[in-house]
This record gives structure tokens, C-alpha cells and sequence, in this order.
């Protein structure tokens, strides 16, 4: 166990230090994309859809509309219904013995929701939605359950309240994020307080020559004399 620690942790791996610089930054920034996409990508979806459908581009739109009309659901029930329904199949996939669990998870998704789309359940734009968001949430295997629970939050916050819902949520979040510490050391350094260390080795991953001339040390990071005293 390694204490503090941070959110940007998350983010990174040994596998970083092995590689080239430029490629670890790269991945990096993939991960935070993932991370972005699975928490908030159904909900904006929702959101758009409903309440500014203008934002959507004519080819689009006609096909979120035709799946509409073609489905019995609100496009965020619809988003809910997807969303609770991968949930379980990977539930159940977890439970069985691992050499099949995940080929049978994998299985079953592909038919249940070929066989939800068939029958005119769910639409097809909503399916490819929560595809794209269960595949980046793989991407970031240590924040699986609060990406799970935010993501439905902002499903019913776009679905709800529309635009005003996901910037509201957001703004809850980071402000929640904000407020956390880990051993006397705020949860979102070197993020929030900002610190140059972020951009040396957080969101980036500079080459060795820069991080062998950092003398850095978490006694330097701004907000800890604050996260002491709470």
C-alpha cells in the first residue's frame, strides 16, 4: 500500500516508465479522454438529444430521431435501461469461473443487445453509447464504481434537467473531488492546488533527463498545510 494517494494515480502505470516519453504521455492522455468519455458521455448524449438537438449534426439527429420513434422508451430511460442491463451480464460474468466468465459477459452483451435493437427496445445510437462508455471504463480499472454511479447520475441529471443538469453535476463533482484529502494531502494535488509537477509528470510524462533534475517531494505540494488542519 502506498499512501497518499492521488487521483492522477489512477492515470499512470510502471508501464510509463518503460516506455518513451512522448508515447507515456500520449497513453496518458487516453486514459483521461476514457475517464471523461465514461462518466459523462451518456448523459451529454441524453442531454443534447432532448433538450439542444440543433448542437447535433442533420445526419445524425435523423437517426436518433427514426430510433426514437422506433422504441416504446425516453432516449434516457432507453440510456438507464443499456446501462443497468451491462451491468448485470458483467455481474454475472464476475461470478462465473474466470476462464469463461469473460467470454460469456462478452457473448452475451453482443446478443442481448443485437436482440434489444431487433426488437425495437432500444435503438441503436443509445446501444453504441454505452458500448463506447463500458469500453473506456476498462481503461481505468481502479475508478470502476465511482465511474459507474457518476455515470448514471448523469444520465438522470441530462435526462432531467438537460444542460443545466451535467454542468450542475459537474460542478458537484469537482467540488466534492476538490474537498477530499488523503493523509493530510489534498485528493486532487498536483491537479488542484496547482503544482508544476502535474505537467512534468501527471498529465505528461517528460523525458529522464527533466525528471532527474526535479527535486520534488509531496512536503512541496500546495495545500498541504491546508489539508493538515482539516
Amino acid at each position: 500500500m502506498i499512501v497518499p494517494y492521488f487521483f492522477n494515480e489512477n492515470f499512470q502505470s510502471m508501464d510509463d516508465y518503460s516506455e518513451k516519453a512522448y508515447f507515456a504521455s500520449l497513453i496518458r492522455i487516453l486514459k483521461y479522454s476514457a475517464f471523461l468519455i465514461a462518466v459523462m458521455l451518456p448523459g451529454v448524449f441524453v442531454s443534447v438529444a432532448n433538450f439542444t438537438p440543433e448542437l447535433l449534426p442533420p445526419e445524425l439527429l435523423y437517426k436518433v430521431a427514426s430510433a426514437e420513434l422506433a422504441t416504446p422508451l425516453p432516449l434516457f430511460m432507453e440510456a438507464l435501461f443499456v446501462n443497468f442491463l451491462l451491468e448485470i451480464v458483467r455481474e454475472a460474468g464476475l461470478r462465473l469461473p474466470k476462464p469463461i466468465g469473460h467470454s460469456v459477459s462478452l457473448v452475451a452483451a453482443l446478443i442481448v443487445g443485437d436482440a434489444a435493437v431487433s426488437a425495437g427496445i432500444v435503438g441503436t445510437p443509445v446501444v453504441i453509447v454505452a458500448a463506447m462508455t463500458a469500453i473506456c471504463t476498462f481503461v481505468v480499472p481502479s475508478l470502476y464504481e465511482p465511474i459507474t454511479v457518476l455515470r448514471i447520475l448523469y444520465i438522470l441529471a441530462g435526462g432531467l434537467l438537460g444542460p443545466l443538469g451535467i454542468v450542475t453535476l459537474l460542478f458537484c463533482m469537482l467540488l466534492g473531488m476538490c474537498g477530499m484529502n488523503s493523509f493530510g494531502i489534498p485528493y486532487t494535488a498536483p491537479i488542484a492546488p496547482g503544482s508544476s509537477a502535474f505537467w512534468r509528470d501527471g498529465l505528461l510524462r517528460r523525458n529522464w533527463h527533466t525528471l532527474a533534475r526535479a527535486d520534488f517531494s509531496i512536503d512541496q505540494l500546495p495545500g498541504k498545510e491546508t489539508g493538515e488542519t482539516q
